[in-house]
């Protein structure tokens, strides 16, 4: 599966929607081989590599079987990109040393992508991991910082 290299954006939409098909692999092939990943709040903080990537995102999704990405907005400049979305999800799989509460689960979050000759060395991620503790019952506090009667103002990828 070839990815369209006509622009930042093109790659890092190409990317989401082989996410969100579950196509890890045809994932992968649009992150270098020396691609980092930035994260707070989710295991061991940097990746490096895509295999690492790999293990981190089949982890998450075996977590979250149903998982569903919502892009509400891309921001492109150069070779960065921004996105903002929320994910959804069902647990049914250990997360976090949590075990599976079979609740549905709504986060925020966002996503700035960093490329080079076409494909993706860098991404940060900046997600409302409390919110998500808060709706797995693993945080005190209630979190309804979504609408859940909201009809989304965006693309599910």
């Amino acid at each position: 599966m070839s990815a369209d290299v006509s622009s930042p954006r093109a790659v890092i939409e190409a990317f989401l929607e082989r996410l969100s098909a579950l196509d890890f692999a045809a994932a992968a092939e649009l992150l270098s081989a020396d691609f980092v990943h930035h994260t707070q709040g989710l295991g061991n903080g940097d990746r490096v590599g895509r295999e690492a990537w790999l293990d981190l995102v089949r982890s998450l999704w075996t977590s979250f079987p149903d998982r569903r990405l919502w892009v509400h907005q891309i921001v492109a400049e150069g070779e960065r990109v921004a996105v903002r979305l929320t994910w959804t999800g069902t647990h049914l799989g250990v997360f976090a040393g949590i075990a599976p509460t079979r609740r549905e689960v709504e986060v925020n979050g966002m996503s700035v992508f960093a490329l080079r000759e076409g494909k993706i060395v860098e991404q940060w991620i900046e997600q409302d991991i409390l919110a998500l503790h808060q709706q797995l019952g693993a945080a005190p506090g209630h979190s309804d910082n979504w609408p859940r009667d909201r009809q989304p103002r965006a693309t599910r990828v």
